[in-house]
């Protein structure tokens, strides 16, 4: 979505003598509007997708913290044999060094995702055969005649920089 609307941003721009010449402004906006629309609803729907994930995770993660050490709890209470303070905040300390690579799984989609696009886009570049094709053993003609150039001029319209003057060749 995002590399449609940098695209058609990026064509925009570099079209826009045509787009003018053509009156085509409001087609143009039209069309740019309902791309941003899209990437926009396809940015919202994945902030809240993050905004329910992320917190999930940290709910369901404190919730195992807190399990564990009742759980624990109740045995050292109960005595239960193997069962000491010290195996409970071993424990809590490995389920707190877990936190991180689990909750960054969903991250490293998104991510991954984002990439998948890219890749997908970049391909499609990289694969575009050209329109013009070099000849393997290109065909040599010999020129022939005469050819006069007189008074040929030639400035680019919007640099004034003279691209070509000849005033006799032959």
């Amino acid at each position: 979505m995002l590399s449609d609307l940098t695209t058609n941003a990026q064509e925009s721009y570099s079209g826009i003598r045509v787009i003018k010449s053509f009156v085509q402004e409001k087609a143009m906006l039209g069309f740019f509007k309902k791309n941003s629309e899209a990437y926009r609803d396809n940015a919202l729907s994945l902030a809240k997708t993050e905004a329910i994930y992320f917190p999930s995770m940290a709910l369901l993660i404190g919730l195992s913290t807190l399990i564990t050490i009742m759980v624990g709890s109740l045995d050292v209470i109960n005595q239960v044999e193997g069962a000491s303070v010290g195996g409970i905040a071993e424990f809590v300390m490995y389920i707190q060094m877990l936190t991180f690579p689990v909750s960054a799984i969903g991250w490293t989609a998104s991510m991954t995702q984002r990439a998948a696009t890219s890749q997908r886009r970049i391909n499609e570049f990289l694969h575009t055969e050209p329109g013009i094709k070099n000849e393997t053993e290109p065909v040599k003609t010999p020129l022939q005649g005469n050819i006069t150039l007189t008074h040929v001029d030639f400035v680019y319209p919007h640099t004034g920089i003279h691209a070509l003057k000849i005033f006799r060749c032959r």
